[in-house]
């Protein structure tokens, strides 16, 4: 697993370079750093495939402000904003899902149907 990994950082190392250079200011940083915060803040969550988009969007953003890619740079905050898009909407519908199993099981319809109630 270290040598594939070796391998990708060789293979962006040969890609990443100083472009679009605006894009790694200092808006740009800021911007990213509470980018940087809120994905972190998700990768302590335990959202079935929640964990990897965020902390590859958190090493594209490393990555871009090291070298000053402006590229790679909007590539992470592409990616973090997905990422986390794809969080919210994870933890959203296990929140209906829940909601709609103790509305059941306060009206009396058992989400286990016969099962549950021994029969």
């Amino acid at each position: 697993m270290l040598s594939r990994a070796a391998a990708l950082v060789r293979r962006l190392g040969a890609v990443m370079r100083p472009r679009l250079v605006r894009l790694t200011g200092l808006a740009a940083r800021r911007r990213a750093a509470v980018l940087v915060v809120l994905a972190a803040r998700v990768l302590a969550l335990p959202i079935p495939l929640g964990n990897l988009p965020p902390a590859r969007a958190i090493v594209l953003l490393a990555r871009a402000l090291a070298v000053r890619d402006g590229v790679l740079m909007l590539a992470g905050a592409v990616l973090g904003i997905l990422a986390l898009s794809w969080n919210v909407g994870v933890v959203v519908a296990l929140a209906a899902a829940g909601e709609a199993a103790l509305d059941g099981v306060e009206e009396g319809r058992l989400p286990f149907g016969a099962w549950a109630e021994g029969g």
